[in-house]
């Protein structure tokens, strides 16, 4: 897992964003998940190697599957993120 820097954002209504680029083991694919402004603040529960699971994010409008592997994911009102430490991923 990296994450970004915020940067600002050329979105409408939008003032921040911060990209959080994730590895899909069960894919071995690679998946971006996009926050904005308030959602930044979900970057202070995580670190790199923890697993993330999301639940109905959304797909970003602004993704081209035909031109890209990489999906783009946006955390969205319907979204649940799930995370599991790495320290405790390791005692299950």
């Amino acid at each position: 897992m990296k994450i970004s820097a915020p940067s600002p954002a050329r979105a409408l209504n939008r003032t921040k964003k911060v990209v959080v680029n994730l590895n899909d083991m069960s894919l071995e694919t690679d998946a971006s998940l996009i926050l904005w402004d308030d959602q930044i603040n979900l970057i202070k529960l995580f670190k790199r190697g923890d697993f993330l699971a999301l639940f109905c994010p959304y797909i970003s409008p602004s993704w081209d599957a035909s031109n890209s592997s990489n999906c783009i994911l946006e955390y969205g009102s319907a979204t649940i993120l799930f995370c599991l430490p790495q320290k405790n991923s390791q005692v299950i």
